[in-house]
């Protein structure tokens, strides 16, 4: 099948339209059901295959033979007007991308991450603090859910501070789906891509204790990366940091806020925390609706059906991650879950790189709410909450609470 392709009458419409922002899509059922691997059109045109079942999505992610480095061929399909450049962390395949995510892959080992976990602490109480005083009721987006990922990964990357409110504009056009006319998305990327390259010259010259400062000095002083290399590693780091946490925190906090019992329940049990924050990645998974596409390097049979070579795959991390063969009563909310392990991060080579970071931002944040507010509650109907669709999944843009 080709990458553009005009639709037949078995062809969907992809992303799915959702009714609530938590509400899935009927359509995943019913895939899994009757037709696991399924083919779509784009918005931008593009026709890809649909994967829902969980073993299916497992096989896209973990088989050579479904490639992140072909999406840069001209006749790859295409998730947004914005031209996916070559020797990216999402755009190689091993072993280049090996080498590429071994350059930053120490600053986000689960190890590593634990270490930054008093950081992330000492934001989130802060954080707290101005929510604490000011008046109810509140925005916990505004408040809590963008400031944290932003000052965190901005901190560990060096950006200074009086430049982050750049950041959430351009991020807002760039990662919408079809929310704003291509031209503005594409101005938006070519003013990031200009602030970054200002930024790592800075850097070159004036260097610190910060992740770029040490990814400009290597790729000075080993020749691996040129300035446009490091300006979409940077792009990518600012992806992995930002706009995926802020999407799936957004989501998770809106699902607790819905379930007060099991709200109640994390803050007299400490213990809870930790399934509760793997149950809520289950349900609003960081990669989800066109964030993780692959092309097949051959004909490919996947679920009964026989994907030709060159073909878009999406591997559908919110159907995955409900599949009844895997998960009971997978629609379910329920912080005591105990079962198999959900693909909110992917699995194999390209696994999120800011997953342990991920986990501990979203288990500080849990974790200081419900201790601190343990009768924080939805201000509005779930029906006046606002929120739209990304290239990661939903995005909740407001969230006012009483406590």
């Amino acid at each position: 099948m080709s990458a553009r392709t005009e639709p037949d009458s078995a062809t969907l419409t992809y992303p799915f339209a959702r009714q609530a922002p938590l509400r899935t899509p009927v359509e995943y059922a019913r895939l899994r059901a009757d037709r696991p691997v399924a083919p779509a059109i784009l918005p931008t045109g593009s026709t890809v295959w649909l994967v829902t079942r969980y073993d299916d999505v497992l096989t896209v992610l973990s088989d050579s033979r479904f490639s992140r480095a072909a999406l840069t061929r001209p006749d790859a399909p295409r998730v947004s007007p914005i031209p996916l450049p070559p020797h990216a962390l999402f755009t190689t395949d091993p072993p280049e991308h090996t080498r590429l995510r071994a350059l930053v892959s120490r600053s986000f080992t689960a190890r590593a991450t634990e270490r930054m976990r008093v950081r992330v602490r000492q934001l989130v109480t802060d954080l707290l603090d101005v929510l604490a005083a000011g008046p109810q009721p509140a925005d916990l987006i505004d408040t809590v859910v963008y400031p944290l990922p932003v000052a965190f990964i901005c901190d560990l990357l060096g950006v200074p501070p009086a430049d982050r409110g750049n950041l959430r504009d351009w991020s807002d056009r760039i990662f919408a789906i079809d929310a704003y006319p291509q031209d503005e998305v594409l101005e938006a990327y070519q003013s990031l891509g200009g602030y970054l390259d200002g930024l790592l010259d800075d850097k070159r010259s004036h260097p610190g204790e910060d992740m770029l400062s040490s990814l400009v000095a290597a790729g000075d002083d080993e020749g691996s990366l040129d300035q446009a290399d490091l300006i979409v590693l940077t792009m990518t780091l600012l992806m992995v940091g930002y706009p995926t946490t802020v999407d799936t925190l957004s989501c998770s906090l809106l699902s607790l806020l819905l379930h007060p019992r099991q709200y109640a329940a994390l803050a007299g049990d400490p213990a809870l925390l930790e399934p509760a924050v793997e149950e809520l990645l289950r349900l609003n998974p960081p990669s989800s609706n066109l964030s993780d596409v692959r092309v097949t390097t051959e004909e490919v049979r996947l679920g009964g059906v026989l994907i030709p070579a060159g073909a878009g795959v999406v591997p559908c991390y919110t159907s995955a991650n409900r599949d009844e063969h895997r998960f009971a009563d997978p629609e379910r909310l329920d912080i005591r879950r105990d079962g198999p392990s959900h693909l909110a991060f992917g699995y194999g080579p390209h696994y999120c790189l800011g997953a342990a970071l991920a986990r501990v931002e979203i288990q500080e944040v849990v974790r200081a709410l419900v201790t601190r507010f343990p009768a924080l509650a939805l201000a509005v109907p779930l029906e006046q909450v606002p929120w739209r669709e990304s290239l990661f999944g939903v995005e909740v843009q407001r969230l006012q609470v009483t406590w």
